[in-house]
């Protein structure tokens, strides 16, 4: 197998796993819940190394909470927390477009480098970034909130509304609020 710098997802090879897991599920109860206290890995055609990810994640009939996601890799560094509410996974046909979605990323360091590795193709942007995001609202009208996105001396602040994204009516307006 060659190192090709990106994840082949028909040859996935992982060397070095390293894992600690909590989890409380009964396959009687709607309600799971998973703790990853530690996870690490090297993926061997990427040459991408997770150095941790940790994760406090619970799923019942009113939703979805991820809290404390935090990962890092040898060029990335970032905490995520996310809530889907008003959804239940456990029912017949949970309706994501009525779900209540809130996110919360803090990127203390971002290579867009790495995220190509699991893409087919390149991005038309690259470098590192430090960004905070927040989002919320629906799937197909969700407010978007950039209070500091940066790349070496520049920074750039915007507030966005993305409309219709899971149709072709999709609207996206985006507010710039201060750069430099």
């Amino acid at each position: 197998v060659i190192n090709t710098g990106r994840v082949d997802y028909n040859h996935f090879h992982l060397r070095n796993v390293n894992l600690s897991l909590n989890a409380e599920i009964d396959l009687n109860k709607p309600v799971y819940e998973a703790y990853i206290k530690h996870f690490s890995f090297y993926e061997r055609n990427s040459g991408l190394v997770l150095k941790n990810l940790e994760l406090d994640a619970i799923a019942d009939t009113t939703g979805v909470v991820l809290n404390n996601l935090y990962a890092e890799t040898s060029k990335c560094e970032f905490d995520v927390t996310a809530l889907i509410k008003n959804i239940n996974f456990f029912g017949e046909k949970p309706d994501i477009y009525k779900a209540n979605l809130v996110l919360n990323i803090d990127a203390k360091k971002f290579n867009i480098n790495e995220l190509s590795k699991f893409l087919p193709s390149d991005l038309p942007v690259s470098g590192v970034y430090a960004y905070k995001i927040s989002a919320d609202g629906k799937i197909n009208d969700l407010t978007v909130n950039v209070p500091n996105l940066s790349s070496g001396k520049s920074e750039i602040s915007f507030k966005g509304y993305i409309k219709n994204i899971t149709n072709d009516n999709r609207y996206i307006k985006v507010n710039f609020k201060k750069s430099k």
